[in-house]
């Protein structure tokens, strides 16, 4: 700053310019060499380095230069004016897919004194035509393929195939041409407010400061050191692929370009990153945060020792999971808008302490200015304006908004950069936000005023706004909000937008509101504007009607955080509100059945996936993964540990660890093919032949030994005999080393019967379906489909070991603690342990079609609609303000699950303050929020933690389908009633939701209590305005 500035000054503002001037020391001198020449002195110096790889091609640094000067020639010949400055300021489109014919066009530009404007092959063709005719390129370089599928990118500009130039030219280095400091180098299109993109130029002298290793570019330090082979992921019209490209090629290092299908596929990328050995990334947090959680990629991280993470806030957390698989990598922080070169700015992240972006670059200097111009103290808060040698030229073709964004700021170019920013003592920024209406969503620069004004071009849209909404745990998203007189198709809307809007701009919810909320001054109020979930552009329900289809349904809930059962066949999953990243976590899901990310893109619904496995048949790799974890042992789930120390608390009990049946079948059943098909579904499931023990570890642990169970057969005896023997057949339990079932099967001179008896230890109530099921079939003659429990057993061990089991206990931690949960009425003995069993049932005055018709009114499932009703009448009932319950999930999504009988089920919480749902329709739409987080985190038990087995319980809700009416309605068999005079309550208090078990349609609610610690008058109130509420939500 010139003194005579300082003198202009009040001692204040004296004083605050003189303390940011400390931190902008950042002058460096060094001859302008163009990137294009630094490239080719590369190829002069080293021609049989590799320098790029892209689609399993390896090309040199001198066949990179060859080929580009090709496309330099031609270009000089075809656009040149003459003299050495013949192409200056020319700008030549380039749409090409990601080979390294991309790297040869834009160098080639470059070369002959041009600028290049790159495109995603993907964008609209009517985005595409507008920038280039803004720009006023004459121009178009792009594929022979994509020439001949494009007709409508025809404009008035030439498009020319790459590979027809290549072919054939004059393949010397044009050195006659003159590039100076201030000629255009490149034109990338960002979001405008204008609701039409803006061009930003940049200039060869720009480009040439940000690639230059120099120590005071921390950033180009590390990116650029001897060795580097650095991972480019990023779309070519977004400013990172500059760095991805020019950084790594000026200074003699290698590029990896990774192709669509590698980018989306995590197993593609993973095997593409350490087969070439990458060692260097760009990227953003949020696809880190996203591939951490895929074990492949984590393998190809730890080959990475380099991280420049830039585009969106750094999250808290990020650092501490990035130095897990690799202690001394180097993981930089970097800031920069587009406008000035990439990154201007870089932190050295050495601990998750505070975040900041670090200091200026090379040749830059930051000020943080007031809105009046006064410059700031440090600490304050303002607007952070940028100058110096990265600064671009301003905007193509918009001199008036030039103007307003780019200064002259004491003799350097200076840049409005609406980032709300501080200066800490360090001599740091820290950013606090934006001072206007710009967003960045996944690494990309969105202005919604842009999106707003397409939308409002819409005949039939009134007035429309646009906010971006967020999702724990996932991608923030896009929600676009509009009023019309009549109602409007959001399927034409949205077909309307993507004609002129890039994929990342779409918005992935729509609303029509009645009118928009208003501040006192008349503007849309945008904090005002509702939620919307990302499913607007969900088909009519069709359900899965197949083993593939459930397979895929459950995933794509699982990874959208839908609820379990809500995503049907025609349903697609980005119009469910999938993206590129939540596409890595599905193809990691359904890699097992051998589906890839490009199958993911282009079949995108559950029926045409699904369809695709049918076609290639199922893959043998479950089957061998199960055999091999067959023969050895498991370490038990936080939930059987559980089941253990319960039974530990009563002795000669069988608590609720016995499920316990008789079964009666009528004469006309085949005997012998009853006690074969019985033995064969029991042998089909590993499970039930499961022993407990412990290990040396002293751990408890389940092994399979399949020849504890003998085969069952037929003992005779009379219908009387039997009918008095049923009084003692329930038994308590052995739960070490003996086996975990009892099966018997006695004759009649009039029926058949089968006595099943079995350890919660060994299998829930969904298992008890299986099994049944498989009796049926086997009774039938058909095959039993395959038990994975044991694959089941190792998936859930490799879950715990991994950063998603920290990360789900972190979430339940979160999310949960801290309050004061009311979970269960005030106990009248609260530290009985003589755990009296009581029962009551009711059935409640509804059928099938009046949950349906609830469930379609409230947009919630029968098991959300019965945990809300809980959570309203223990809110009533104690009239404490935090209350919480345990509901059950089944945990059957993926195929290592389908078809496992075992103890899978898992204890998950949720936790209302009641005084924030102000009516039933926010009850249940926290209910179910809350209930598909918790299944999306659900590698963690929240409960597991209690410090005294039983006496800790929660109220526990339970929605338990029929078990008995279908699986084994074919046999006709009648169930008979068992004594158990060993009988203890599993829990404190449990609600179950009972579909009735003889398929009359009807429904019961059942209470489970232990007595002793309450007493029967108290139960009975409770269970009384629990059904009045449940009754209330059903009948609206």
């Amino acid at each position: 700053m010139a003194k005579s500035t300082l003198e202009k000054m009040g001692p204040a503002a004296s004083a605050a310019l003189a303390a940011q001037e400390r931190f902008n020391d950042t002058a460096s001198s060094f001859p302008f060499v163009p990137v294009s020449l630094q490239i080719h002195r590369q190829a002069e110096a080293h021609p049989d380095q590799v320098a790029v790889i892209a689609a399993g091609r390896r090309l040199t640094y001198g066949e990179l230069d060859r080929r580009s000067n090709i496309l330099a020639n031609f270009l000089l010949e075809r656009l040149g004016r003459g003299g050495a400055k013949a192409c200056r300021d020319m700008i030549v489109g380039v749409a090409l897919e990601r080979t390294e014919l991309a790297y040869v066009a834009e160098q080639g530009i470059l070369k002959a004194g041009a600028a290049f404007l790159p495109f995603v092959t993907s964008y609209p063709d009517e985005r595409i035509k507008y920038c280039l005719q803004d720009a006023g390129a004459s121009l178009l370089l792009t594929s022979r393929a994509l020439k001949d599928v494009r007709p409508g990118l025809a404009g008035d500009y030439e498009i020319l195939a790459v590979e027809e130039l290549l072919a054939a030219g004059d393949d010397s280095y044009p050195g006659q041409v003159e590039i100076g400091r201030e000629d255009l180098a490149y034109v990338i299109y960002t979001s405008g407010s204008t609701g039409k993109p803006k061009g930003v130029m940049i200039e060869q002298g720009n480009l040439a400061n940000y690639v230059q290793r120099d120590e005071k570019s921390i950033e180009i330090m590390h990116y650029a050191r001897p060795g580097r082979i650095a991972l480019a992921m990023a779309a070519f019209s977004f400013d990172v692929s500059v760095v991805e490209e020019f950084v790594p090629l000026s200074n003699g290092c290698t590029v990896c370009l990774a192709t669509e299908a590698e980018i989306h596929d995590p197993f593609l990328l993973s095997a593409a990153m350490q087969e070439h050995q990458v060692n260097g990334l760009t990227c953003t947090p949020t696809f880190l945060l996203s591939v951490l959680n895929i074990p492949e990629c984590r393998e190809a991280l730890q080959g990475v020792d380099f991280y420049d993470i830039g585009a969106e806030a750094f999250p808290a957390g990020l650092f501490g999971k990035l130095r897990e698989l690799r202690p001394d990598s180097v993981i930089l922080n970097v800031y920069g808008p587009t406008e000035c070169t990439m990154g201007c700015a870089a932190s050295l992240m050495e601990s998750e302490g505070e975040i900041v972006v670090g200091g200026p670059i090379v040749n830059t200097k930051f000020y943080v200015m007031s809105p009046q111009g006064d410059f700031l103290p440090i600490g304050e808060k303002g607007e952070l304006i940028i100058c110096g040698d990265c600064v671009g030229r301003g905007y193509i073709n918009l001199p008036d908004k030039t103007a307003k964004a780019f200064f002259t700021l004491e003799g350097l170019r200076a840049y409005h950069s609406g980032d709300l920013a501080s200066w800490t003592e360090a001599g740091t920024i820290r950013i606090h936000g934006r001072i206007d209406n710009q967003v960045k969503l996944r690494g990309f620069r969105i202005e919604l005023d842009e999106i707003e004004k397409v939308m409002a071009e819409y005949p039939q849209v009134d007035t429309c706004a646009v906010k971006v909404l967020q999702r724990a745990g996932m991608s923030d998203y896009l929600a676009g909000y509009y009023t019309s007189t009549e109602e409007i198709s959001q399927e034409a809307l949205l077909a309307f937008m993507k004609e002129r809007l890039p994929e990342y701009m779409l918005p992935a919810a729509l609303l029509r509101l009645e009118q928009m909320p208003q501040t006192v001054n008349g503007k849309i109020d945008r904090k005002e504007l509702p939620s919307v979930e990302p499913v607007q552009a969900r088909t009519a329900y069709v359900a899965p009607r197949n083993d593939n289809e459930r397979y895929i349904s459950a995933a794509f809930a699982q990874v959208l955080r839908l609820e379990e059962g809500s995503v049907g066949c025609e349903d697609d999953f980005f119009q469910l509100g999938g993206d590129s990243l939540s596409a890595m976590l599905l193809v990691s899901r359904l890699s097992q059945k051998g589906i890839s990310s490009a199958d993911v893109f282009s079949l995108r619904t559950v029926e045409r996936l699904a369809a695709l496995l049918e076609e290639r048949g199922e893959a043998e790799s479950l089957e061998e993964i199960d055999d091999r974890e067959r023969l050895r042992p498991h370490r038990l789930s936080p939930m059987q540990v559980e089941m253990v120390d319960n039974q530990f608390a009563k002795v000669k009990s069988t608590m609720f660890n016995n499920m316990s049946y008789l079964f009666r079948f009528p004469q006309e059943t085949d005997p012998e093919r009853l006690r074969q098909a019985v033995n064969e579904a029991i042998g089909n499931h590993p499970a039930l032949a499961m022993t407990i023990g412990f290990n040396d570890d002293n751990e408890l642990v389940q092994t399979y030994t399949p020849g504890i169970l003998s085969e069952v057969q037929y003992e005779y005896m009379s219908d009387l005999e039997i009918i008095r023997l049923a009084r003692g057949l329930v038994q308590p339990f052995v739960i070490f080393n003996a086996p975990l079932l009892r099966l018997r099967l006695f004759r009649s001179p009039k029926y058949t019967y089968m006595f099943f008896d079995v350890h919660h230890l060994a299998m829930d109530g969904s298992s008890l379906g299986l099994v049944l099921a498989d009796i049926t079939r086997a009774y039938r003659g058909e095959s039993l489909p395959r038990d994975y429990y044991c694959a089941y057993l190792a998936a859930e061990e490799k879950l715990c070991n991994s950063p998603q089991y920290e990360e789900d206990k972190e979430y339940f931690l979160k999310a949960y603690g801290g309050f004061d949960w009311c979970s269960i009425p005030e106990p009248d003995q609260r530290e009985s342990l003589k755990l009296e069993a009581r029962q009551r049932r009711v059935q409640l005055p509804f059928d099938e079609e009046d949950l349906v018709e609830a469930e379609e009114r409230w947009h919630a499932s029968r098991s959300v609609m019965a945990i809300g009703a809980a959570l309203q009448a223990l809110h009533e009932f104690t009239g404490r303000r935090y209350i919480m319950s345990n509901w059950i999930f089944n945990n059957r999504l993926g195929s290592y699950a389908a078809n496992s009988v075992g103890m899978l089920i898992k204890n998950l919480p949720v936790g209302v303050d009641m005084e924030k749902a102000k009516d039933t329709g926010e009850l249940l739409a926290e209910v179910k929020r809350q209930v598909t987080e918790g299944i999306a985190h659900s590698s963690y038990d929240y409960f597991v933690a209690k410090d005294r087995p039983f006496l800790d319980d929660p109220m526990e809700v339970n929605y338990q389908l029929n078990i008995n009416a279908d699986d084994l309605a074919e046999l006709k068999p009648f169930s008979l009633p068992l004594d158990n005079q060993y009988c203890a309550p599993g829990a404190r208090l449990e609600l179950e939701f009972l579909e009735n078990d003889n398929n009359s349609g009807c429904f019961e609610s059942e209470f489970e209590w232990a007595g002793n610690i309450f007493t029967t008058e108290k139960i009975v109130a409770f269970h009384n305005l629990y059904m009045e509420k449940f009754i209330e939500i059903v009948h609206g």
